[in-house]
């Protein structure tokens, strides 16, 4: 699909409602190694294969997961990506922010960062809850801050922060302070709308422990996965009065300046999903830098 399905009439009553969410200073991080957008971007998260039709769609996104891959190693950990061979390091537009996450050694970092010709934010292992003790992230967040402090090519780097799912901060009621480490500059969350509720959720539900914790650090908040599957009985409108609403929500608070949607599975938008489609497209090209 092309971007010139952004005059279609769906587009034209998504454009309206969005276009009432005037541009606000996002909360300067304490301690920032580049400086962040300040105004809120929209981004698109999808597999490496569906590079060409995400591209066509959202020419401008302006913000992307990058999830590593892993190597040749023992281990089965993503690894950070080879930033000369990468397709979508490659081929992403400047406006796109690329948000790497990685799960495998800390230490490939410094040698890793000296190949980095984009800006990017980093987390070290998103969503460690289970996986990892909270003590032995906080010690190997807190070197990647290390790392990243004492590399040259610092500059490149608007950010670093943990990710948290929504469902551990909201139906869990875990504590995000386990997480926060000396030198996270922004806080993540992964929201999806939990698939027994039978209705698409507020944004306070979706983001409000999240947000409160970013504010609560005088640090942004990142909403690097946001997704929904359809709600019994809805056909697509109503997702997408949803999506408005969400991205109405995290762009009042002052506070979000990225939100990557969750182009993948019961969550992707398509010429079969029309309505969600011109949305999504509409806020990208709304709040593109």
């Amino acid at each position: 699909m092309q971007p010139r399905n952004l005059l279609r009439a769906a587009a034209v009553a998504a454009a309206l409602a969005l276009s009432a969410i005037h541009p606000t200073q996002t909360t300067t991080p304490p301690t920032p190694t580049a400086t962040a957008p300040a105004q809120m971007r929209i981004g698109v998260d999808f597999l490496p294969g569906d590079l060409p039709a995400n591209l066509a769609d959202y020419p401008q996104l302006g913000y992307h997961r990058h999830f590593g891959k892993d190597g040749s190693d023992a281990d089965t950990l993503p690894e950070l990506p080879n930033t000369r061979t990468d397709a979508r390091w490659l081929s992403l537009p400047p406006s796109a922010v690329l948000h790497v996450s990685w799960k495998d050694d800390v230490e490939a970092l410094n040698a890793w960062l000296s190949t980095v010709d984009r800006n990017i934010l980093l987390t070290w292992y998103h969503e460690p809850m289970g996986d990892v003790p909270p003590t032995t992230y906080r010690q190997t967040a807190t070197r990647m801050v290390q790392i990243i402090a004492n590399h040259p090519n610092r500059a490149r780097i608007l950010g670093n922060g943990p990710i948290l799912t929504g469902w551990w901060l909201e139906e869990k009621r875990g504590n995000p302070a386990d997480w926060w480490y000396p030198g996270a500059t922004f806080f993540g969350v992964d929201s999806y709308k939990p698939r027994a509720m039978a209705s698409y959720p507020s944004g306070s539900y979706m983001f409000g422990r999240a947000l409160t914790f970013a504010q609560s650090k005088g640090v942004p908040l990142v909403v690097g996965e946001l997704g929904s599957e359809l709600v019994p009985g809805d056909t697509g409108p109503g997702r997408a009065q949803a999506l408005r609403g969400w991205i109405t929500y995290l762009r009042d608070t002052g506070t979000c300046t990225f939100v990557g949607w969750w182009n993948i599975g019961g969550d992707r938008f398509s010429a079969a999903t029309p309505h969600e489609l011109a949305t999504l497209q509409t806020a990208v090209h709304l709040l593109a830098p």
